[in-house]
């Protein structure tokens, strides 16, 4: 774990107000089936959940309470227990053997210190971040538990706050619940102590905490905007390295400038650094502000004039085209690291079909971070690599962003992501910036698992049509769309159903060839000349060429040409719309003695 991190604000710490260190005691409750898989091996309780390798819901909760001070932490739980002691050693254990019958309720009661000290209760499918514990610990007198926005109605956070003075009697309105409800949860009790009349205020924890069977609300609370999205990533991030910064909002920046500053200069020394922008409308779900805000680049740490610039140059582009100021717009002020071997943008859909393909757009030659993300000068690549690429097949810092991505999409639980990067020379990776790509209606959505399926019939498909054919000429073939009956003009590229198989029943499975064995070509029925891949037309030009061949031509001479003709088109992809013209031979012509001069190049005699 790689990261450097300083933070203006909401960092939290032992003597965060209302959080002491060794005051409070978490207690986390896991007393579901969690993840069941036919391989036992890969079961798993909820709080490792959707997470198979490297990090889990319980590394999001256990670093939020680290934050706040909290070290007493009991963990609770039945179902594959083991594994999350294996793990995670250093926990204080709770074994709820009957979790089956038994409900959430009877598992916070196995954990309940006897001393009554302040006490969190969270659920363990559950994510969060400190600022949620901070908020439900800072609240006023009184329980409090946290609650979020899910669509139009306020639904359980699953955290719950108890002060000292309330825990014997929030355990005896539990008691009395399970007296009722053996296998009840913890809605059930926030719900007895409200009709009981004991104190319990609702806490807004909204992009704060959330169930992870929410992915909307679960990726609001992993980004809160770019900086705080960074500092969450920070410590659990393996395979890049998070810079350390300062974060500030524009409301502290606009009233008192000078502290700021001086944090800044405190923490990066004479350096040279970079000041980002975090507008609250840069990263949403439903629509993303990228690239519509101001980054300056390569400030020198020790000119306070021109920091204090950058810092306004930034906050001045968060009103252009009529924008207007809220009160979340924050700016980041992050160490500026140049020179770079590669940066730029790797998307984890296609930004346009959400495709499950990674998408890296990749600068390798101008040595700036953001050649890519602001349009400058400079040589780009742009490679789709698959979901389940060959390692062994990618460059090495292909290799280092598919699993920069791979990583994020585990952290976050999301498989959408627009992530900025940057290498240096020695291979280090650095994430600059890590945003959901923003839903969007799209005409056609096709599931992953279907387009997974279709590919694997159509590779099952080319394996053997490729492949020598028993009655054509031709030791393989070549598709196209510009070829002979030309599909792309005809019925375009990607038609509808219904076009693609009236074009095959009417032209592309007999007539073609039938017209032409009429008038003596070679007769190649009863094989089709328009073939679909996945829903797209695409010519078999093999058969194509075949048709061209006068009828009654000899095998030998009839694959040697052939041959020589798809060789043609697979060094030069231009003649696919000229086969008629400069690569068949489909009748005597007055040029006939160049079109000889190809055949003896093809190897056939006179």
């Amino acid at each position: 774990m790689r990261s450097e991190k300083t933070a203006i604000g909401i960092t939290a710490s032992a003597d965060t107000p209302g959080v002491t260190e060794n005051a409070i005691r978490a207690v986390i409750i896991d007393s579901t089936r969690g993840i069941r898989r036919l391989d036992n091996a890969r079961s798993a309780p909820a709080s490792l959940k959707a997470v198979e390798s490297s990090r889990t819901v319980l590394d999001w909760v256990l670093h939020s309470l680290s934050s706040c001070g909290v070290n007493h932490i009991t963990y609770v739980g039945g179902y594959h227990i083991q594994k999350v002691i294996q793990r995670y050693p250093n926990l204080d254990y709770r074994f709820q053997g009957n979790w089956q019958r038994e409900g959430e309720l009877a598992g916070l009661l196995l954990a309940l210190p006897a001393d009554q000290s302040e006490c969190l209760v969270i659920r363990a499918s559950t994510i969060c971040v400190p600022e949620a514990l901070q908020r439900l610990v800072g609240a006023a007198q009184g329980a409090s538990a946290g609650y979020y926005t899910n669509g139009s109605e306020q639904s359980f956070a699953g955290l719950v706050a108890l002060p000292a003075a309330q825990v014997a009697e929030a355990l005896a309105s539990a008691r009395n619940v399970i007296e009722r409800d053996p296998g009840a949860d913890l809605e059930q009790w926030l719900s007895a102590m409200e009709s009981e009349g004991l104190p319990l205020q609702s806490v807004s924890l909204d992009t704060l905490a959330a169930p992870l069977y929410d992915p909307i609300a679960t990726a609001r609370t992993v980004f809160g905007g770019k900086g705080r999205t960074l500092e969450q990533v920070a410590p659990l991030i393996q395979s890049a390295v998070v810079l350390k910064q300062v974060r500030f909002s524009v409301a502290d920046w606009s009233s008192a400038p000078a502290p700021i500053i001086a944090k800044i200069q405190q923490t990066f020394g004479t350096t040279h650094v970079v000041v980002r922008s975090s507008a609250h409308a840069e990263d949403g779900l439903d629509e993303s502000g990228a690239g519509r805000f101001k980054s300056v680049l390569d400030v020198p740490v020790g000119h306070k004039d021109r920091l204090s610039a950058g810092v306004n140059e930034v906050v001045s582009s968060y009103t252009t085209n009529g924008r207007a100021e809220h009160g979340m717009d924050e700016v980041l002020v992050q160490r500026h690291v140049g020179n770079l071997a590669a940066s730029g943008v790797l998307l984890t859909r296609d930004m346009e079909t959400g495709a499950p393909y990674y998408v890296l757009n990749i600068d390798r030659s101008s040595g700036r971070s953001d050649a890519v993300t602001s349009g400058a000068e400079a040589s780009l690549d742009t490679l789709y690599v698959s979901r389940t690429p060959d390692f062994a097949q990618l460059a090495p810092d292909v290799q280092a962003c598919v699993t920069l991505a791979r990583e994020l999409e585990e952290l976050t639980h999301l498989d959408a992501l627009d992530i900025e990067f940057g290498i240096d020379r020695s291979g280090l990776v650095y994430l600059f910036q890590v945003r959901p790509i923003p839903r969007r209606a799209r005409k056609f959505q096709l599931a992953d698992d279907d387009l997974t399926a279709e590919l694997d019939r159509v590779r099952e498909f080319l394996d053997t049509h490729i492949s020598p054919h028993p009655t054509l000429a031709g030791e393989t073939t070549v598709l196209g769309t510009m070829a002979d009956w030309n599909p792309a003009e005809m019925i375009g590229t990607a038609p509808r159903p219904l076009a693609l198989s009236l074009y095959q029943r009417l032209i592309g499975n007999r007539a073609w060839a039938t017209a032409r064995a009429i008038i003596g070509y070679q007769d190649v029925r009863p094989e089709p000349l328009i073939i679909s891949l996945g829903g797209r037309p695409y010519v078999d030009v093999r058969a194509s060429l075949n048709s061209f061949l006068p009828g009654g031509l000899d095998d030998q001479t009839a694959e040697v040409w052939v041959n020589y003709c798809l060789g043609m088109l697979h060094d030069d992809p231009r003649l696919h719309d000229k086969i008629e013209f400069d690569v068949a031979i489909t009748c005597l012509t007055f040029d006939f003695d160049h079109h000889k001069q190809r055949m003896h190049s093809a190897g056939l005699s006179d």
